[in-house]
């Protein structure tokens, strides 16, 4: 299975000119976490849910109005003061395991599919996940995957975090352990972790984007902001999990339907794992021919 299989020929874009409020339009319209940026059908940035939510909080213009006459607006306004450049790409005829292991290998969840330098689509992993889910990918190896036990695929070594922590030491341990979620848990009465909610780095980015613009928002008027501090200020309380025996497919199915990307896994209350799109897409990675 070919890129050129699975990506999506429709792509919606914008120019690097452009307004961070149509950016988020376009996001919000469509549904979807990524923009590339273009300049004559050729990829010259691209532009994630992410980088607006730390830049912007994502606040239109018209929400980080500043000063007495609300002539100026708060943090930067235009597509090209925050996109990500170099484009990390991939070629049509690329497979789809090669596509999977990129998008590991670079942290990112979508890839410009570029041929002679025109933009022809984008492949995102929701796309290969689905694929998967769908047996799209049985020829590259991956035949019987779905079916393998979620504790096969999950990591164990679990980075944990109390209600009561800094969002300092999220910030700190996303950094250094290079993920995205972290379960929020206490102990029970017998000293076992359990789950009472999960932090993504969205959640994070959201809290700093809002705080520095409403931060120069306050300046402007002679106050301050104070924003959130710690977990409990930005968690997200109603978590979807998954018990170790179900399937992997079963777990691809949960994330692909609400729109989620990390699954904490419960075994009788106690929390003992969590499997996330980035786990699926290491493992098409490794096993594609």
């Amino acid at each position: 299975m070919k890129v050129v299989d699975l990506c999506q020929r429709h792509v919606v874009s914008v120019a690097p000119h452009e307004s961070l409020d149509a950016a988020i339009r376009l996001m919000e319209e469509h549904r979807i976490h990524h923009l590339p940026v273009v300049v004559d059908d050729m990829p010259v940035g691209m532009v994630s849910d992410r980088d607006l939510l730390l830049s912007v909080g994502w606040r239109l213009a018209a929400e980080r109005h500043t000063g007495a006459t609300r002539a100026s607006v708060a943090g930067p306004t235009r597509v090209d003061e925050i996109m990500n450049r170099p484009v990390i790409q991939v070629g049509p005829e690329a497979g789809a395991g090669r596509a999977a292991q990129m998008m590991c290998e670079g942290r990112i969840s979508s890839l410009p599919v570029v041929s002679c330098g025109t933009l022809v689509g984008m492949l995102t992993s929701g796309d290969l996940l689905r694929a998967l889910a769908e047996g799209g990918l049985d020829d590259i190896g991956c035949r019987g995957l779905i079916d393998e036990r979620v504790d096969a695929h999950m990591s164990t070594n679990l980075v944990k975090v109390k209600p009561k922590d800094t969002l300092a030491e999220v910030i700190r341990l996303f950094r250094e352990r290079k993920i995205r979620h972290v379960p929020v848990v206490i102990d029970d009465l017998m000293q076992r972790p359990r789950l009472v909610g999960i932090v993504s780095d969205r959640d994070v980015r959201r809290a700093l984007g809002e705080a520095v613009t409403c931060d120069e928002q306050a300046q402007e008027s002679g106050g301050f902001y104070l924003g959130p501090t710690n977990v409990l200020d930005i968690l997200t309380t109603h978590v979807r999990t998954i018990a170790p025996e179900d399937t992997l497919g079963a777990a691809i199915d949960e994330m692909l339907r609400h729109g989620i990307h990390a699954l904490p896994v419960v075994e009788n209350y106690e929390l003992c794992g969590i499997v996330t799109e980035t786990d699926v897409l290491r493992s098409i990675g490794s096993r594609a021919v």
